[in-house]
């Protein structure tokens, strides 16, 4: 049997080449022709897809202010004049940054500084990749970097970097003089989230560490994105407004003509997946965490296309959301009694969250995916040669 192994990441547990690789390996090779492809939707690990698939050179840039103000070093691909910049190689913070995870004290300042660094040398071909981010700063910070400025009402300056805090001050935007309209800019985003799925993203982007406060966070952080959608003038039903904390607001100030597409359709065509499940018999793809995938994420393009060729799509997870399905009874759910799955294009689900229930996790998150990496493809190995593969 020909298979294709086409999967996005087991989030922070997996990257997609590695979910890819420890996929493959757990396929009787004896007995299967196997080919893989990682697969990214715009968010997280887009850059190492790119870097794989394309081999763009690598830029690293220093120094550039991080979400909460650090100076660190970032990196974005260039060719020629063009650049390929990724929203969360700068603006996504980790699990062990938890009690920075504010969003009224985070800024997108450093993205513009990637942006403006790409065009400084020369760059006039964007290609910008929105998801897997922190902050919600409606891309105020990024037009800082930019040349914009920020004035409040009483006409004083807002400062560098502006975060979400400051989003309710903000009562003018002065542009910069420089002409954009000679950039091609292209935005490839992780979802097409619009303006009024920004309370779940604020929400969501709440440490834990700040729960006691989440509520006023929210409140506030909500107050300062109603301002700068009224000072825009942007329509709340305009695609993408959602994307990477509302980038787009700050975006669309400065760049005429921007581009917009769905991260896994983008995919699908720069590395022609789906001439790939056309010339296979079967495809696995898979992700870290099942819980209804959601349109235009990795696993979803790939079941859709499976479905469209009248493929066989396997769903391969290392955890599966309880509410999400009725049961998953030795790691396998039985679709037919799931009409989400059918609908999707996935014809079985294999799931390792049997082993895990029955398992005592360790505390730390380190040492939770230090176990989830070493478990998982033993797992998977065991779950393929259940069902024949």
């Amino acid at each position: 049997m020909k298979i294709l192994v086409a999967t996005g990441s087991f989030k922070d547990v997996y990257s997609p080449l590695e979910a890819a690789d420890v996929i493959c390996s757990a396929l009787d090779r004896e007995k299967n022709e196997v080919s893989m492809v990682p697969f990214c939707d715009g968010g997280e690990y887009t850059l190492e897809v790119l870097k794989h698939c394309f081999s763009f050179p690598e830029k690293t840039v220093e120094p550039i202010v991080n979400p909460y103000g650090k100076q660190v070093t970032s990196r974005y691909l260039m060719q020629g004049k063009e650049a390929h910049l990724v929203s969360s190689c700068i603006l996504r913070l980790f699990p062990h940054e938890d009690a920075f995870k504010n969003p009224l004290e985070l800024t997108d300042f450093g993205y513009g500084q990637l942006i403006s660094d790409a065009m400084s040398q020369g760059c006039t071909r964007l290609t910008l990749y929105l998801g897997g981010t922190s902050t919600v700063c409606c891309g105020m910070g990024t037009i800082q970097a930019l040349g914009a400025k920020l004035f409040d009402t009483e006409g004083k300056l807002i400062d560098v970097p502006c975060t979400g805090a400051d989003l309710i001050r903000i009562s003018r935007i002065e542009l910069p003089e420089k002409d954009f309209s000679e950039i091609e800019l292209h935005v490839v985003a992780d979802g097409n989230s619009k303006v009024d799925a920004l309370p779940g993203i604020t929400g969501l982007k709440v440490g834990k560490s700040l729960a006691d406060q989440k509520k006023e966070i929210v409140e506030q952080s909500m107050a300062g994105i109603g301002n700068v959608l009224a000072l825009t003038g942007i329509s709340p039903e305009k695609d993408f407004t959602g994307a990477a904390g509302g980038l787009l607001f700050g975006l669309e100030q400065l760049f005429p003509n921007i581009q917009y597409t769905l991260g896994g359709l983008h995919f699908n065509r720069v590395l022609d997946i789906e001439q790939k499940v056309q010339s296979n018999d079967l495809i696995i793809t898979g992700e870290g965490r099942y819980d209804n995938t959601a349109d235009g994420k990795a696993p979803a393009v790939i079941a859709m296309l499976a479905k469209k060729h009248k493929k066989q799509a396997i769903l391969v997870c290392g955890q599966i959301d309880k509410n999400a399905v009725k049961s998953y009874q030795g790691g396998v759910v039985d679709c037919s009694e799931e009409p989400q799955f059918s609908q999707q294009g996935i014809s079985r689900v294999l799931t390792c969250q049997e082993y895990f229930d029955t398992v005592s996790l360790p505390e730390s998150y380190e040492d939770c995916i230090r176990f989830f990496r070493e478990q998982t493809p033993l797992l998977i190995e065991k779950l393929f040669r259940k069902v024949g593969l």
